[in-house]
Parts: C-alpha cells; structure tokens; sequence
C-alpha cells in the first residue's frame, strides 16, 4: 500500500450490482437479518461513495422488508425438551444459565471469569460487549442466583477436568470463545433439521431424526421466556424485568426525572 501522503494513483472503483447484494443479503432465513445485512451493506457503500470509489448506490431499488414483532413463548414441555436436548452437549450449562438468568446468548458465550463475583452472586458485563453499552449510563449487573452459581462452579470443575485453562467460562477445547452460531446445530437436530440447519435427508438410507421441537423455535425465545415468567408468574414489575433482568438501557425519562429508580 502507498505511504500516507504519497500519490497513490486512481482508486478502484467499487463493483456490484443489486442482485448480487441481494442475493448475498438473502442468505439468511429471520427477515430481521436481511434488514441488518441490508442497511450494513449500504453503509459500506455510502462509506465507498464519499470516498470516490462509487458513483451511485446499487441498492436505491432494493426495499426493507416488513418485520413482524416475534412474541414466541416456550412451553414448559419445550423447555424440558430444550435443556435435556443440550445437556448432553458441551453446551448444556450454556442452555441452563440462559434460563436462569436471561442473558443474552452472545453475553453468555462471551462470559469470562472476571467479569463473575460467586460470593455476591453478580456478574458484571462491561458496556463495550453489551447491546446496549453505548447508551447505558452505569454499569450492566446481572443477579446469579444460587443455582447459577452452583452451576458456574461445575463448569469450572469440568474445564480443570479437561486441563482447559481459558478466561471464558464456556471455553471450547482450545480454550477460545464459542462461536456465536455454537448452540444452532444442536438446536437444529432437536428441530428434526441436519446439523447445518438443511431439511433432513430424502435418502431412504439415510438414518431419520424425529423433531422433538416445532421449526419455529430459537434459542432466543429463551430470554422472551424468561421475561414472560418473571411478569407473568412471579409478578415482577415490568421495569425490574426490562432495566434490571433484561438489561435494557432506561429510557431517557426514567435516566432524568427518574434517576434514583433503585436498580439496586
């Protein structure tokens, strides 16, 4: 590459041609999904227009599509069906703390030893690895409650076991970060699906995998379940289950006019 300040000649234009972005956004199957790689493709390419190396956006004819608001709330069938699907996997505390706590998947996978105080039963997530890090105006604290903690102290028997020594709480075998797609292949064969997410195979020789969960349900559904159970069944103010539980940032009224909301 040119040294800064050096003349580095005419820049290559940027290529690419609507069908073939909308045939890159399409891959995946939430229309959510398509949106977010839709409007992150034409940031790239409003990025590549201010720096001369596109002349127009290839995607101006390209439209959002309608996303309808999931709602999606476990059984208490599906929910047995969920956590003993995993927990013959190395995922299956992953599953059971996900239920118990209603952190999100990714803050889940990301978990590190650190970040944990088993004696006080808090976790405490940095902003820089939450969702709603930027806007927060104070630290993300989690509740652990005992069956969480008890449930930590057997995932870090179970690494010392391995000989695994890693700063994630759910380390893969070399002692890195699960991939965020981690939990889809089990989930996808408890759907009846092949592991890469495909409809089972037509071969007749093929071995057959009942499904033991309808398609339609997502690891995410677990944090809905949770909140669901928490208003529903126990009985918890909304804005503990959305500021404290959930861990949504407050809104702006609450941050002002409200701010000695006890959080705590």
């Amino acid at each position: 590459p040119p040294t800064p300040g050096s003349d580095a000649g005419p820049k290559a234009p940027v290529r690419g041609n609507a069908k073939e972005i909308e045939h890159v956004v399409s891959a995946s199957e939430a229309p959510a999904s398509r949106n977010r790689g839709l409007s992150a493709v034409r940031g790239f390419l409003e990025w590549a227009r201010r720096q001369g190396l596109l002349e127009k956006d290839p995607t101006s004819g390209l439209q959002k599509e309608h996303e309808t608001a999931r709602t999606r709330v476990l059984s208490d069938d599906e929910i047995r069906t969920l956590i003993t699907g995993f927990d013959p996997t190395r995922y299956g505390r992953v599953a059971r703390l996900l239920f118990l706590t209603g952190l999100r998947r990714d803050e889940v996978l990301g978990l590190k030893w650190s970040w944990i105080d088993m004696e006080k039963g808090i976790v405490t997530i940095p902003p820089e690895v939450e969702k709603s890090g930027r806007v927060r105006d104070e630290l993300r604290r989690a509740a652990l409650p005992p069956q969480a903690v008890a449930l930590l102290a057997e995932q870090r028997s179970a690494l010392f076991a391995e000989g695994i020594r890693s700063e994630f709480v759910f380390a893969t075998t070399t002692g890195e970060r699960p991939h965020s797609d981690s939990l889809k292949q089990v989930l996808y064969r408890l759907r009846g699906r092949r592991s890469n997410g495909l409809p089972p195979s037509t071969d007749t020789r093929a071995k057959r995998r009942a499904a033991a969960l309808p398609d339609d349900v997502r690891i995410h559904d677990i944090r809905r379940t949770v909140a669901d159970a928490l208003l529903n069944r126990v009985g918890a103010p909304p804005w503990i289950v959305d500021h404290v539980v959930l861990g949504h940032a407050r809104p702006k009224l609450l941050r002002t006019y409200m701010p000695t909301l006890p959080l705590n």
